[in-house]
């Protein structure tokens, strides 16, 4: 910890290198904390950026599926107005999900999905199913 700047204001600073990276975070201005408690703070700080995280860092944001799909849409401006339109046919095969944050869709679900729609369209006799593709 050090107390640092060029400025007439000072702050105790916790400084380390995370990630690769050098991190800086202020732990208090010098007038509204003591020493005693900037380093119990700072301590507190290490021991997170030892761990890997960043406490500047915001939380992640989980999008959901149907977020993500109208961004990729929107910055694909060279996507042709018939690719949209069938990606967009085929989003609504997944409407279950729309509302579920990417990160609890998981690979045994869209097997499970993927078999599902196969009976589907099987019994509405427009082709028979296959096996499922394997994944590694």
């Amino acid at each position: 910890m050090q107390c640092s700047g060029v400025t007439s204001s000072k702050h105790y600073v916790v400084q380390r290198v995370l990630n690769g990276k050098t991190r800086r975070v202020t732990v208090g201005h010098v007038n509204e904390i003591t020493l005693e408690q900037a380093r119990d703070e700072a301590s507190d700080l290490i021991h997170q950026m030892r761990h890997g995280q960043d406490p500047k860092a915001k939380p992640a944001k989980t999008a959901t599926l149907e977020e993500t799909f109208r961004d990729y849409l929107a910055t694909r401006k060279s996507l042709r107005p018939a690719s949209k339109k069938s990606y967009t046919k085929y989003m609504n095969y997944l409407t279950p999900w729309l509302e579920k944050p990417l990160n609890e869709i998981t690979a045994d679900m869209v097997m499970k999905r993927h078999g599902q729609l196969q009976e589907e369209i099987s019994a509405a006799g427009r082709y028979a199913a296959t096996a499922p593709p394997t994944w590694p």
